[in-house]
């Protein structure tokens, strides 16, 4: 059965928060821009973490011409992946540090949303 609750980012222990199943949304105090906060979503799959930025990023930016190519080079830099539907999101597994994970997904979801409004300049007055 999968929940979904916000919880801070700095207050959370997602390996005892969640059971199979259930999904957290995690809000960071991070912001693509004014009034846009960065939310990771976190999925508990058995001994598995699916961490992704619900399509944040992308949603926001837009997809302008060459975006998943600047999306690619961002994410994998920072070890991270994109798709093409535009979701930034990671695997973790139960003994890694899921928070860290989730902190670094935050911090390369703004990355993708500042290296794709680059693309258009017109783009980068959101």
């Amino acid at each position: 059965m999968a929940t979904s609750m916000l919880q801070s980012l700095s207050r959370m222990n997602v390996h005892a928060t969640l059971g199979d199943g259930e999904m957290l949304v995690l809000k960071t105090s991070l912001e693509y821009g004014e009034g846009q906060p960065v939310e990771i979503r976190v999925r508990r799959r058995g001994n598995r973490f699916d961490i992704d930025d619900g399509r944040g990023a992308i949603e926001l930016a837009g997809r302008p011409p060459g975006w998943i190519e600047a999306a690619h080079g961002v994410v994998e830099e920072l070890g991270m992946n994109v798709n093409r539907g535009g979701l930034v999101f990671v695997q973790g597994f139960a003994g890694r540090d899921i928070e860290g994970l989730a902190k670094k997904l935050a911090h390369s979801s703004v990355a993708v949303y500042a290296s794709v409004l680059e693309l258009d300049p017109a783009l980068s007055k959101r």
